[in-house]
């Protein structure tokens, strides 16, 4: 857990140790969004997002699947 500042300009300072945990650095882009689950940002690199999107789906559809089964099995 780190604790970032806005500056005089609104614009978000990431501590040292939040950058080298997600591994950016300066002139980075970054995809900042609202987090579903409370008024929270998430910040991550585009590749890594994508990647957590993408297995959040396949999860879900396996996770789908398994309900769909047992509904036809309590039939």
């Amino acid at each position: 857990l780190a604790v970032g500042q806005l500056n005089e300009k609104c614009q978000l300072v990431i501590p040292k140790e939040a950058r080298e945990a997600i591994g950016i650095g300066s002139g980075d882009r970054v995809i900042i969004a609202l987090a579903p689950f409370a008024d929270a940002l998430v910040i991550a690199k585009p590749e890594e997002l994508e990647n957590h999107l993408r297995n959040m789906v396949g999860l879900s559809k396996d996770f789908q699947q398994k309900i769909d089964e047992a509904k036809r099995k309590a039939k």
